[in-house]
């Protein structure tokens, strides 16, 4: 009987984090409420506190699971193709136009991970999860002779997030074009990864 409440209990938490992404996409940050979510799952803000100690920590759960979604897709999409090209061009249009819905999650990171230590080192795992992803991938291009086997697979790795993260906060936070930074990140990785211009624009 434990087993199936700690299901039942997983499963309620990943349908209330999910009703809480929505209503972000939907409505914005600010609308996260506890009691917004309690009306989109008809259920009472009370129950919310049996799997979540608080709207803080509701949050989180909602940040982090945006991340475990990009690692995913991040996955699919570096198993997709063994062409360079298509596969830069893929992730590009994964970070830049696929995520879009999720801006409203992913302003919240800079404000509110590196505020706490406990959950600071949570995001870090999972920022690390998905470099490992790229780093991976990259060691699979140089073991088929994709890319040169000069490039640093963990540098590279790294760098690639931090130009991510920085090109995702520009458009985010300064409004600026996200087709732009799109190509933008699209011809700075091709150059980090010494291949041939192949994005035609």
């Amino acid at each position: 009987m434990p087993r199936i409440n700690a299901e039942y209990r997983k499963m309620a938490k990943k349908k209330i984090i999910n009703a809480a992404i929505e209503v972000a996409v939907e409505n914005g940050w600010d609308a996260v409420t506890l009691e917004a979510i309690a009306k989109r799952m008809n259920i009472s803000k009370g129950t919310l506190y049996v799997y979540f100690e608080n709207g803080d920590a509701l949050h989180r759960e909602v940040i982090y699971e945006v991340f475990r979604r990009l690692k995913i897709n991040l996955v699919s999409v570096c198993r997709k193709s063994e062409d360079i090209h298509q596969v830069v061009r893929e992730i590009a249009e994964l970070i830049f136009e696929q995520q879009r819905p999720y801006t409203a999650i992913f302003c919240q990171i800079p404000s509110q991970i590196p505020h706490d230590g406990e959950h600071r080192s949570d995001f870090i795992r999972l920022y690390d999860q998905n470099a490992g992803v790229i780093r991976d991938f990259l060691q699979e291009m140089k073991i088929k002779g994709n890319i040169s086997p000069h490039i640093d697979a963990d540098s590279a790795a790294d760098i690639i997030l931090a130009l991510t993260i920085g090109l995702r906060i520009k458009t985010l936070f300064l409004g600026r074009d996200s087709h732009i930074a799109k190509l933008m990140w699209i011809q700075t990785i091709e150059r980090i990864l010494l291949i041939e211009p192949a994005y035609d624009g």
